[in-house]
């Protein structure tokens, strides 16, 4: 795909020990490096509207927000198209798994292939909403385990990866892009802030 990195990323998802999470916080702020920062810089907020599909926008937010990583203009991507297409355009809840899954299957369309909210039929067989789609697929991702998923959680966000994820509480799915901490021993504690 068009905008694949090669190499050995196997220590980008390691677990970072709570004793440096403060020095690579600190880091983070003065390179200016976080996900939050990308996201300010080069993304789009994405709006579900009235349906049902957070945890396919939370998805779709947190791709673009690696693809702004390699380029300069983020395709205006519609999370709605693949959607549609995981859910057979019914109006279900999901989980951000089922997102990410829809993204290597599928792909996602940009809004000038998939206007809004669309729920036409028609546009999942045409020729060239499904070249668009190929054009912005996801090729990976990784589900973090649920033995430790805050040390893993905090520890991506450091390394400036952006996260889906899915709050009970709350029934809503979020793509996570930043951890601060108030001070050192906060973050030795664990005590992290996530911001969406």
């Amino acid at each position: 795909p068009e905008f694949s990195v090669f190499g050995d990323y196997s220590n980008e998802f390691a677990v970072i020990p709570r004793s440096e999470w403060w020095e690579r916080y600190q880091e983070q702020r003065e390179a200016k490096s976080s996900a939050l920062d990308r996201h300010k810089r080069n993304c789009k907020v994405y709006n579900q509207g009235s349906f049902p599909y957070c945890w396919q926008y939370a998805c779709v937010a947190a791709m673009a927000n690696v693809m702004s990583r390699n380029l300069d203009h983020v395709p205006d991507l519609n999370p709605h198209s693949t959607a549609c297409l995981v859910k057979n355009y019914a109006k279900r809840g999901g989980f951000g798994a089922e997102g990410c899954k829809g993204l290597v299957e599928h792909g996602c369309a940009t809004k000038a292939f998939w206007p809004g909210y669309s729920m036409n039929r028609n546009l999942k067989s045409d020729r060239s909403v499904k070249l668009n789609m190929q054009r912005n697929k996801m090729v990976e991702f990784r589900e973090i385990s649920r033995e430790g998923i805050w040390d893993s959680l905090v520890s991506a966000l450091l390394n400036g990866h952006p996260t889906a994820v899915g709050y009970n509480w709350w029934r809503h799915e979020v793509c996570a892009l930043d951890a601060s901490f108030d001070s050192e021993r906060d973050a030795r504690a664990g005590k992290a802030k996530i911001t969406f």
